[in-house]
């Protein structure tokens, strides 16, 4: 189970050095990009606790395969990413919370509420670590997984792939409502 109890976590906090399974990627990669995990994932990470809000920071990857959004090439990619979020109890009215700036050393306080950015929920102390790694890897997931970074993609013409053959299509066609532009004639005299 990727869940702890409040109550079990100690005052100096945990770490978790845990697997993240096959099956939850998968229940977390859209299924419109037809990707899906090649591997369990990983977690690393330390959890601790703030009187009733916990904080849940580390860093965790996790292995992924599907076609390459350019070229439809198979893609293996391993996303990776640092995990940091605030958990407030769900009946938190506004928790305070000391957060330092870089110019002082002194700490002054900051109101945390279900809308800030890092900032999450649990309820009946229950801590859903696993929920806090899928949406921080959910995120790190690239919008269109490449192949490679300099993927040219296929021809939108003829469908070759440019990566291993070249052709001689016209790629570069203008919409036929700017015509009128082209007969344009400006004067160019000053």
């Amino acid at each position: 189970m990727m869940q702890v109890k409040l109550d079990d976590i100690p005052d100096v906090g945990f770490v978790v050095d845990a697997p993240v399974p096959v099956e939850f990627l998968d229940g977390l990669l859209p299924h419109t990009q037809d990707l899906h995990a090649e591997a369990p994932g990983h977690a690393k990470l330390r959890i601790t606790r703030h009187e009733d809000n916990v904080l849940v920071d580390g860093e965790a990857q996790a292995p992924i395969t599907g076609e390459c959004a350019s070229c439809l090439k198979p893609v293996h990619l391993t996303v990776r990413t640092k995990v940091g979020m605030m958990l407030l109890p769900t009946d938190a009215k506004k928790p305070k919370s000391t957060k330092s700036t870089k110019d002082t050393e002194d700490a002054e306080e900051v109101e945390l509420s279900k809308d800030d950015d890092g900032v999450g929920e649990y309820s009946n102390k229950l801590i859903n670590w696993g929920e806090v790694v899928g949406q921080h890897l959910l995120v790190a997931l690239p919008i269109a997984p490449r192949c490679k970074e300099d993927c040219k993609g296929l021809c939108p013409v003829c469908g070759i792939d440019r990566n291993t053959e070249t052709c001689a299509c016209v790629t570069k066609q203008m919409d036929p409502r700017w015509d009128k532009l082209k007969q344009l004639k400006l004067d160019t005299r000053n």
